[in-house]
């Protein structure tokens, strides 16, 4: 009888164990370290060579020193909270709310000319502003002739709320270790971006002149989400999986300018870098919100370790895909007509809107704080 009693006491311990798994209430605070594709430059921005090739696309002495490739960027720092409850005694329904947000980060490049003009930079592009195309450059620094830079910047923030519902398909499972919940419900996430490019050039007369490009975008996503969640528990250690997909809108707004456009930034009397050179009267705009269609896949892979009855402490891997993002530096057109720079335009109505679309993936480690009751 004895025996049998203290078996039946180490069962509910066991069963008290196991519902531990899975708390009544829980909360977290994470720390996350993401990384995601730099900004996309769908064509050389920047090239050095000697002054007969003049650091035009196809002339054998050029080469690229910006361009055909992402920036390189580094890894976004974040936080991320969540709070969730079973709404029942019997834990068959609850709730969960999660909202993430990143710091700015941001990409920089600069190339500089020394006093003499040495060496050569230019910025490619294709004329357009006579009766054929024809590869052309805008040239910074040439040794004997002008020094200058050539500056690229590219800062961006985004983020997103959870709200999702739960229904806890433990049951089906044969084993009480076992924790799978069916999670449905709604999220939103957003991204803002700004891409600048501007050069500064002096010719040995003293005359400063330059150029200031800027586009900028903001993606909002809106969607329904549905996925699964596992977990299992080995004594104080714990491992999950969440596997889950949205599906819904992305509201893209586009916004393309020069420094010269902007009333809000004061004309500078040392140089004339107001005016564009990929932003022209035939592109410089701001367009209303668009929608495209989106999915944003999701997986996360988490470890948990139990350092007291509430609190637990969390690692996880974790990526997800954003389908069909719009990124301002892809939004560049290389085929110029300069006649508008300098008066009316006469000849092909170019640059224009680009609006070029990518897929946006993002992936990294988290650490946090578990809280359960």
């Amino acid at each position: 009888m004895a025996i049998a009693a203290a078996f039946a006491g180490r069962a509910a311990n066991a069963a008290d164990a196991t519902r531990g798994v899975d708390p009544t209430k829980w909360g977290s605070i994470e720390y996350l370290n993401l990384w995601t594709p730099g900004p996309p430059l769908p064509f050389p921005l920047v090239t050095t060579g000697d002054a007969a090739g003049a650091g035009h696309l196809g002339a054998s002495s050029t080469r690229v020193l910006l361009g055909s490739g992402p920036m390189s960027i580094g890894s976004f720092p974040a936080g991320r909270v969540t709070a969730g409850a079973w709404f029942d005694d019997d834990e068959n329904f609850g709730g969960e709310f999660t909202a993430f947000f990143t710091g700015l980060r941001a990409a920089h490049f600069q190339a500089a000319g020394n006093a003499s003009g040495g060496p050569l930079l230019a910025i490619p592009f294709v004329d357009v502003s006579g009766t054929a195309p024809q590869e052309s450059s805008l040239v910074i620094s040439q040794p004997g002739v002008r020094s200058g830079r050539i500056s690229a910047d590219d800062a961006n923030i985004f983020g997103g709320l959870d709200l999702h519902g739960l229904i806890n398909l433990s049951d089906f499972l044969p084993n009480d270790h076992n924790r799978l919940a069916l999670l449905a419900g709604l999220r939103t996430l957003f991204f803002k971006e700004r891409f600048q490019f501007d050069s500064v050039t002096t010719d040995m007369s003293g005359l400063t002149l330059g150029h200031n490009d800027i586009f900028m975008d903001q993606d909002n996503f809106f969607g329904g989400d549905l996925g699964l969640r596992g977990s299992r528990r080995f004594q104080r250690f714990s491992v999950e999986l969440t596997g889950k997909a949205a599906i819904g809108v992305t509201t893209q707004t586009q916004y393309v300018t020069s420094q010269g456009s902007l009333p809000f930034f004061p004309a500078r009397m040392d140089f004339a870098a107001r005016d564009g050179l990929f932003t022209q009267p035939t592109n410089i705009s701001y367009t209303f919100p668009h929608r495209t269609f989106s999915v944003v896949p999701a997986a996360r892979l988490r470890l948990g370790y139990d350092l007291t009855d509430h609190i637990r402490l969390t690692v996880s891997y974790e990526a997800f895909l954003w389908t069909r993002m719009m990124r301002p530096s892809g939004q560049l057109d290389r085929e110029l007509n300069l006649s508008q720079t300098f008066g009316p335009l006469a000849g092909a109505a170019r640059p224009t809107l680009q609006s070029s679309h990518t897929d946006f993936w993002a992936q990294g480690f988290t650490a946090g704080l578990q809280f359960n009751y």
